[in-house]
């Protein structure tokens, strides 16, 4: 009979032949070593397919799904589809992790099974600046304490000045599959919604009966992209919407009504990072994208509903600008973000 790993670590990959060396090889030599990787190619146009075949013939622990392109979170659920591990992880393949990363996250374990552990991580940018966000050693058991870490990931409570306290990605964390499997829980696609990762942990952590959080910072995430986009997407504006809509159907499904005002706000947050890279863009459109934004029929419920006063000066300034839909005071604003 062959030995289940203790983690099984999923890395969807699409045109990073740049980055992906340097992905695998921090994985290849974990120091924990009863692992399997599962490198699923998304139908890369470059020569990830190739190396992904390379590296599965020099470590019997690698996996090699070559799938037809649809996408980070449909990748994801094809590496759970055949994922063995006790736990599971997933690793953006343009980043990278410390060594000891899944050793020390699979050892808070041991002697207490928890249904995930997260660590801190390292962001670094363009320039290869880096800053850490650390997180606390925690033990969560109590389901108060479990449900407002997943609240913290959607947004802060009502009249907390800082927007978010916990990060929404899964890639620093180990889940444990037995309970992916028990309740089929997968990824949606990031072409349909917003953010595909808090909607599998806002179905995922509500399941948990533990969790453990560590402070180390084990995983370095890279932004490897422009620091400055040159373009807007309108359909974010669909998806960031559609995003609302399924966060209040997910947690009114586990009777959780008292994450509404939440995840109202993580839907203001989204479109106040809209307007600033609008107005970061060049395109020539940005009055009428923003206009786009003004006049969607889910601000009057959120006017209704949400405190605005109690948002931080800045908040305040967008949403009064959003009600009165005034797009000159708007870019003003935000011209004056951006000297300040």
């Amino acid at each position: 009979m062959n030995k289940i790993p203790k983690v099984s670590i999923i890395v969807p990959i699409y045109n990073v032949e740049k980055y992906l060396d340097r992905c695998i090889q921090s994985l290849v030599n974990q120091t924990l070593n009863d692992i399997e990787i599962i490198l699923v190619d998304d139908g890369s146009p470059d020569n990830c397919p190739s190396m992904c075949d390379e590296y599965a013939q020099k470590d019997n622990r690698i996996k090699v799904i070559h799938k037809q392109n649809a996408g980070l979170g449909y990748a994801r659920n094809s590496g759970l589809d055949i994922a063995t591990g006790e736990y599971v992880a997933f690793v953006d393949s343009d980043d990278y992790v410390d060594t000891s990363m899944y050793k020390k996250l699979y050892n808070e374990t041991i002697n207490h099974k928890y249904d995930i552990v997260y660590c801190g991580f390292i962001v670094e940018k363009k320039d290869k600046s880096t800053y850490t966000e650390n997180t606390k050693d925690r033990d969560l058991k109590d389901s108060n304490e479990i449900l407002e870490l997943c609240r913290n990931m959607i947004a802060c409570n009502v009249g907390v000045k800082e927007e978010r306290s916990e990060s929404m990605a899964v890639w620093h964390g180990i889940y444990k599959k037995e309970i992916i499997d028990k309740h089929n829980v997968k990824f949606e696609s990031e072409r349909n919604i917003l953010s595909e990762d808090i909607v599998f942990d806002a179905t995922f952590i509500p399941l948990c009966k533990s969790i453990r959080t560590i402070q180390d910072a084990l995983y370095i995430h890279c932004f490897n992209n422009e620091s400055l986009s040159k373009t807007f997407n309108a359909n974010k504006i669909e998806k960031n919407i559609y995003l609302y809509y399924r966060l209040n159907e997910i947690t009114k499904a586990y009777g959780l009504n008292n994450f509404n005002l939440n995840i109202v706000r993580f839907f203001i947050g989204y479109n106040r990072s809209f307007f600033r890279s609008i107005f970061n863009s060049n395109i020539d459109n940005k009055k009428e994208l923003c206009e786009k934004i003004f006049n969607l029929n889910i601000w009057n419920h959120i006017f209704a509903i949400y405190p605005i006063q109690t948002l931080p000066l800045f908040h305040k300034l967008v949403i009064f600008c959003v009600r009165k839909k005034n797009f000159y005071l708007l870019s003003l604003i935000y011209y004056l973000r951006n000297k300040l």
